[in-house]
């Protein structure tokens, strides 16, 4: 896990100014603490969940969404919808995700029921510590970096390293499967290497390759260096 997509409302509402943005530098801090980099989409205007915001929530590996009042066009003090959008895409894509939710709004919507924690300015150590502990479980989640010799079935001429054109890695753990995740390939003399960004503990590995319109795959092995992967049959 290397980058956290940091949600947050960029105009406050006025009478909550100074702990909306004391909250976002605190949370800040503890993400980049933990030597993560923070992703936001402030510099875009933010207000709406644009084509540019959802590929940063996409490339990001985890959302931390900051639920705290903001000014309607009435007047109104109300959630920001696009902070709630932003959390909703990632959700939806599979992201590890978490509410920090001011204690002025009850817990209701389609996520009600996922995790959040509950913000009061008299609070915020204890915002911070309880962040800092989801922030390592992901982190033990997500898994660490490893690096697998690629081997295709013996002999068979039809591997040719130079056709890779993407290559992607799933794990199996706790009896369920995760989404296909994007992995780095480079040659190195007489082999062929996949860079995986996580793995986690304890996980069974595969590998796909995709080589011009064919597809490699290998089974699912105890990630130990070497993965033998053989061609899809169309």
């Amino acid at each position: 896990m290397k980058k956290v997509f940091l949600s947050f409302t960029y105009r406050p509402h006025p009478d909550y100014v100074v702990e909306s943005e004391n909250l976002r530098r605190s949370v800040g801090i503890v993400i980049e603490s933990m030597d993560l980099r923070v992703e936001t989409g402030e510099d875009l205007g933010g207000e709406a969940l644009s084509d540019e915001v959802r590929g940063r929530i996409e490339r990001a590996d985890a959302l931390i969404a900051l639920l705290t009042p903001w000014k309607d066009g009435n007047g109104n003090k109300v959630m920001p919808q696009w902070v709630i959008e932003e959390f909703a895409h990632a959700k939806a894509k599979g992201k590890p995700a978490i509410r920090i939710q001011h204690a002025e709004f009850p817990a209701a919507g389609m996520y009600a029921a996922s995790e959040f924690i509950a913000f009061a300015p008299d609070k915020l150590s204890d915002v911070l510590l309880k962040l800092m502990r989801t922030l390592a479980l992901w982190r033990k989640q997500n898994g660490r970096p490893m690096e697998i010799e690629i081997a295709p079935d013996a002999g068979d001429p039809r591997f040719d390293p130079v056709r890779v054109k993407t290559c992607e890695y799933q794990v199996f753990l706790n009896y369920e499967e995760s989404e296909w995740r994007k992995a780095t390939i480079w040659p190195q003399p007489g082999a062929l290497y996949a860079h995986l960004p996580g793995v986690p503990d304890q996980a069974k590995l595969r590998l796909r390759l995709q080589l011009g319109e064919e597809t490699w795959e290998s089974a699912y092995n105890s990630p130990v260096g070497r993965i033998q992967l053989s061609r899809r049959q169309p």
